[in-house]
C-alpha cells in the first residue's frame, strides 16, 4: 500500500511540475512572439504614414539590440557592452503587472519582478549585386542597400533551477 502511495504522490508531484514548465514556456513563445509583432507593426505604421519603412528600428549607433518600452509605443536600444552580454542583464528584465500584463523598464518597487527577460536584435539584411546577407549590427556596408530586417526575439526564463530559452527569427523586407 504504501508502494502505490508513493507511486501516486511521485505521480502527481511530476504532473505539477510539467504543467508549470509548460505554462512558462507558453509564456516565453508569447513573448518572443510578440516582439516580432512589434517590429512589424513599427514598419507597416511607417508604411501607412509615408515614412521610411525602418524608421523607429535604426539606433544611431551600431547596435542592433533592443527592448520594448513599457508604454509598448517605442524601442529603447541599449548599449554595444549591453548587447554583447548576458541575456539576463537587467537592462532585458520583464516585470509583470497584477493583471498579468509582462513589460520592459518596470521597477522592482513598483511591479512584480517576473523570472524572463526579452532581448530583441535586430539585423540588417543588406544586398550587394544579387547576394543578400544578413549582418549583426543594424548597419549596412557602404557599397550594399539594406533591404529589410531579420528580428530576433530570445526569451529566457528559469523555472526552478533549469534555464530554459526560445526565439522567434523572422526576416521582414521593404517590399514597398
Amino acid at each position: 500500500m504504501s508502494t502505490a502511495l508513493v507511486g501516486a504522490l511521485t505521480l502527481a508531484t511530476s504532473n505539477l511540475r510539467n504543467q508549470g514548465i509548460g505554462t512558462s514556456r507558453l509564456v516565453a513563445v508569447n513573448l518572443a512572439k510578440e516582439g516580432v509583432e512589434f517590429v512589424r507593426g513599427f514598419r507597416d505604421s511607417n508604411w501607412l504614414a509615408n515614412q521610411d519603412w525602418d524608421i523607429g528600428l535604426v539606433s544611431q549607433t551600431s547596435t542592433s539590440c533592443a527592448v520594448i518600452e513599457s508604454a509598448m509605443t517605442a524601442f529603447t536600444f541599449v548599449s554595444d557592452a549591453i548587447c554583447q552580454g548576458e541575456i539576463t542583464d537587467a537592462a532585458y528584465q520583464m516585470y509583470r503587472t497584477s493583471a498579468g500584463r509582462y513589460y520592459q523598464g518596470g521597477t522592482e518597487s513598483t511591479e512584480k519582478v517576473a523570472n524572463m527577460f526579452r532581448k530583441i536584435r535586430l539585423q540588417s539584411i543588406c544586398l550587394a549585386g544579387d547576394i543578400e546577407s544578413v549582418q549583426d549590427e543594424n548597419i549596412c556596408p557602404n557599397d550594399t542597400q539594406k533591404i529589410g530586417v531579420q528580428v530576433v526575439s530570445e526569451v529566457r526564463w528559469m523555472y526552478g533551477d533549469a534555464p530554459s530559452s526560445t526565439n522567434v527569427i523572422e526576416k521582414m523586407y521593404n517590399w514597398r
